[in-house]
């Protein structure tokens, strides 16, 4: 199985087979599983011991703690780096892009704020148009970066109202 490997900004080809790695440079590394979670890697230069803080399937990052210091490591495999070279880093998932609104009207109500995530179809604002409140949702998940109106404002259509 072949992967890409990038810790501390630097990015490794690398080529597994059992417990074996084999990294890009020729070097080869053993893990071996101990048991309670942690590891011991048998490396060119010596043997450490090691354990995983935390692993981040979402993310596809681990938290590797060896001889005392913290390591984040992104490890992508063969499927990643081709959804990637295709422009779809997220697997094609799709992602908030930024609200506009859907009609003219009144900003009625924000019920969300900047830095907090939102999944699809969290409530974002209300948007009053022609004696009607709209509530109006998020379409995919995201993270708010900005409020682009304020309470009591009137939008037009188009206008962007919530940046992700």
């Amino acid at each position: 199985m072949s992967f890409k490997i990038t810790l501390a900004n630097t990015i490794v080809e690398a080529t597994a087979k059992g417990t074996k790695i084999t990294l890009d440079a020729g070097a080869e590394v053993e893990i071996v599983p101990l048991p309670g979670g942690s590891f011991r890697l048998f490396l060119p230069d010596g043997v450490r011991t090691g354990y995983v803080v935390e692993h981040d399937r979402a993310q596809k990052t681990l938290t590797l703690s060896v001889g005392g210091f913290l390591f984040v490591a992104l490890v992508q495999d063969r499927l990643d780096l081709m959804l990637a070279q295709f422009g779809l880093k997220d697997g094609g998932q799709a992602k908030a892009a930024d609200l506009k609104a859907p009609m003219p009207g009144l900003v009625q109500r924000i019920l969300v704020q900047p830095g907090q995530s939102v999944e699809k179809g969290t409530p974002l604002l209300v948007l009053v148009a022609m004696k009607m409140e709209n509530m109006i949702k998020a379409t995919a998940p995201g993270t708010v970066t900005k409020i682009l109106v304020k309470e009591g404002d009137a939008v037009e259509k188009g206008h962007v109202l919530v940046g992700f």
